[in-house]
């Protein structure tokens, strides 16, 4: 990928004004999230504007969220950092960034999934899911993403894939993972009834349709042969489930809101994150593996590029190649595997690791760098 991938598209506002901005003091500063999205609820917008913005306001930034929408009648520019995140360039927002150059306002880009080059576009999980069809008008949201990630002055990302992508196009980079608040940590490990092993399925989007299809006929087996020994939680939006509501030993929740998501995963013992081997997902975040090991809830998630950067297999959670989920799951059964030792680890870890408290640093470093 180069600057030249949407060239067309980036010279249709040709302008002087954008050139990026360079190297500055790391001063008392104020900083705007601004969301692709006005939901609260969005999981993009409560981990990459909100948890930001309360961890950094916290220290010494002064910090406010709005979502695009609100931007024109923003005073935008009484900030020193805006951070757009997920955004698609307009003619409006050409003009916010040309005001934001004369005012010497540093611009910068969040994105948390690989939706900005749309020769990715087939890999994308609600594509391959039947959740979202291939049209003219999505990619070229992809397009306008890239365009306006190449006007900014650097970029914030979740992924080693994504900052990857980013960098080939010669804008500096932070991998700056998901991070959780510490007021979700609790440590609890074992259920009430260790003679029945609790396990959980999630997904927040139907976008995980191809994913979930891995393990779909696995994991009902396993639930019907084992109803006295294991009990199934399926939580949030799956296609073709409508079997497992026959079975006694398998809970079905909606998607819920984010609490009452969390004291589910408090309720189990291993969750299963089944994901296909695509460069989409070589880019998703390990937000299952943060939620749940804030819990003290051990991971098996399939070996794709993210996960295995964090997960040291049989220590703080399971790496399983997609071929091998019976396997791994029949292994539960025989108590091979240290479920509670590995309950420990995952929770320091992300106790240690994966808090909003680590964000200053982070966050510090990278404006210093640009």
């Amino acid at each position: 990928m180069s600057r030249e991938v949407n060239k067309e598209c980036y010279l249709q506002y040709d302008s002087d004004i954008c050139v990026p901005v360079g190297k500055r003091s790391l001063k008392k500063k104020s900083i705007l999230f601004v969301s692709e999205t006005n939901k609260k609820t969005d999981a993009s917008r409560f981990y990459r504007c909100h948890q930001p913005a309360e961890a950094l306001s916290k220290i010494f930034f002064a910090s406010n969220i709005i979502s695009i929408s609100q931007l024109s009648k923003y005073p935008y520019l009484n900030y020193d950092i805006i951070i757009f995140s997920r955004t698609q360039l307009t003619k409006s927002l050409f003009s916010v960034i040309c005001e934001c150059r004369k005012k010497n306002i540093l611009c910068l880009y969040d994105v948390d999934d690989l939706i900005f080059d749309s020769e990715h576009f087939n890999s994308i999980g609600a594509v391959r899911s039947g959740a979202l069809s291939e049209n003219d008008s999505v990619k070229n949201s992809f397009d306008r993403r890239l365009s306006f990630l190449l006007l900014c002055d650097g970029a914030i990302t979740t992924t080693y894939e994504l900052k990857d992508q980013i960098e080939k196009l010669g804008l500096t980079t932070l991998r700056m993972p998901n991070k959780i608040d510490k007021k979700y940590l609790e440590y609890k490990f074992q259920n009430e009834n260790p003679e029945i092993i609790k396990l959980l399925y999630m997904s927040g989007t139907y976008t995980h349709g191809n994913d979930f299809n891995l393990v779909n006929d696995i994991i009902f087996d396993f639930i019907k042969v084992n109803k006295d020994k294991v009990h199934l939680t399926l939580m949030g939006e799956i296609f073709n489930i409508d079997r497992y509501k026959n079975l006694s030993n398998t809970t079905i929740y909606p998607r819920l809101p984010y609490n009452e998501m969390m004291r589910v995963i408090n309720e189990i013992d291993i969750c299963l994150f089944p994901l296909e081997n695509t460069v989409f997902n070589d880019s998703k975040s390990v937000l299952k593996w943060i939620e749940c090991g804030a819990k003290g809830k051990v991971l098996i998630a399939s070996n794709v590029r993210e996960y295995s950067s964090v997960i040291d297999h049989g220590i703080n959670g399971f790496l399983v190649e997609n071929d091998s989920w019976s396997d791994i799951l029949e292994s539960l059964l025989l108590e091979d595997l240290d479920i509670s030792k590995i309950s420990k680890n995952v929770f320091n870890t992300i106790s240690n690791e994966y808090t909003t408290d680590t964000i200053k640093n982070e966050f510090c470093e990278f404006i210093l760098s640009i």
